[in-house]
This record gives C-alpha cells, sequence and structure tokens, in this order.
C-alpha cells in the first residue's frame, strides 16, 4: 500500500525525541542498524522490525501515539500508492472482506482505515510498555516475515474463512506460506525472490 518501510516510521520518531541528545542517540541506533536491517531483512522481515523500533526505548506512550498521529497526516496519507488504493476498492466491489497487516505500528497505521474505507480489519505491530514508557521491544504477536503469515492463517482458519476463495497479496517471499494457502494468491511489486516463485508457480504478478 506504500513504499515506506519500518526504519522510516522509526526515524520519524527519533528525529522527533523530546530532547536534542535523546534524537542524536536514537537517530545513531537507527543509522547503525539500518545496514543490518538490509542484510537480515532478506531473510527475516521481523528483524527489521525489531532493529528499527529498538531506538524507541525510553519514549514516553504519550509521545508515541502524537507523533503516530502526525507520521500519519505529515507522511503516510499522502504516500499511499493509487495502485493500492484501487486493489482495495475493486476487491471490495467483487464481495472480498479486505484484511490488512503491516510490521509497521499501528500508533501510525491506525488511521489508514480513515484514508481507506473498505477495509475490515487492520493488523499491525505494537510497542511493549512498562510504567508509561517503551522498552524498545515489540509485543506480541510480532507480525512481518514468517510469523506474519502463520498469525494470519491463524486468524482466518478461528474465523472459518474459505481459504480456497480467498485472495492473498503480498510482496514478500516470506510469505509463500500464505500464497500457497489461498485459492487466488498474487505476487505484488515482489522482490526477486518472490518474484521467481510466483513464476515458477503461475501465480499472478501485480506491479503499479
Amino acid at each position: 500500500m506504500v513504499r515506506q518501510g519500518p526504519l522510516s516510521l522509526a526515524s520519524y520518531f527519533a528525529a522527533n525525541a523530546q530532547s536534542f541528545s535523546d534524537r542524536i542517540t536514537k537517530l545513531g541506533m537507527i543509522v547503525f542498524a539500518g545496514p543490518l536491517c538490509r542484510i537480515l531483512g532478506q531473510k527475516d522481515r521481523n528483524a527489521v522490525s525489531r532493529m528499527g523500533y529498538f531506538s524507541l526505548r525510553d519514549m514516553s506512550e504519550d509521545r508515541i501515539f502524537i507523533l503516530g498521529k502526525e507520521y500519519f497526516e505529515n507522511i503516510l496519507s499522502d504516500a499511499i500508492l493509487p495502485g493500492g488504493r484501487q486493489l482495495v476498492e475493486r476487491l471490495h466491489r467483487e464481495g472480498f472482506e479486505i484484511v490488512l497487516y503491516s510490521e509497521g505500528l499501528g500508533y501510525a497505521l491506525d488511521y489508514l482505515p480513515s484514508r481507506l474505507k473498505d477495509i475490515s480489519q487492520l493488523y499491525c505491530n505494537a510497542l511493549e510498555f512498562s510504567q508509561g514508557l517503551a522498552t524498545g521491544k515489540l509485543a506480541e504477536p510480532i507480525l512481518g516475515g514468517f510469523a506474519g503469515s502463520a498469525f494470519l492463517l491463524k486468524q482466518a482458519r478461528e474465523r472459518n474463512c474459505d481459504l480456497a476463495h480467498s485472495a492473498a497479496y503480498t510482496s514478500y517471499e516470506q510469505d509463500i506460506l500464505l500464497l500457497n494457502s489461498v485459492g487466488n494468491p498474487c505476487a505484488v511489486n515482489p522482490s526477486e525472490t518472490l518474484r521467481r516463485e510466483a513464476r515458477q508457480m503461475d501465480w499472478p504478478i501485480l506491479e503499479y
């Protein structure tokens, strides 16, 4: 739906920490984590999320809620890809219930349904807090990578969804389990690994 990754959100939060020293420290952690995330993210997208959000340790819960709304209004609301919006609208017209999930934080993404009216359910990551301060860890369940697919499939089965008549759209090879589990899989703006898999499995490839 958008091109911004977890480091974009974490960087915005870090750059708007309350004190100058906090901003320098937190942005430095993200700069250090960036190259590692690019390497680890090829195999484990949860590693990207965990490392990016660790920089938010000790930020107050109130501050994170405020910055999440600012991030959506200032950056994310204008970054929704037209192709993604059109896809959601088309699936809604075809009678599908629209469920989105992201490794991003709900503090920013929870406002997305206000711009995409056809969304029925949104699953996102959340931070763990202790005494009103972020611990630097993500709360369970951590979405993204292989765990994200497993979580979605568990939710679908608990709700008695007909997977044979369901569709799944994803960009990452870690979601191959999800794509293999539905009757209508589709690779969207796929990674090279997923592109090769989609061609081998004769799955549609959608790019926008």
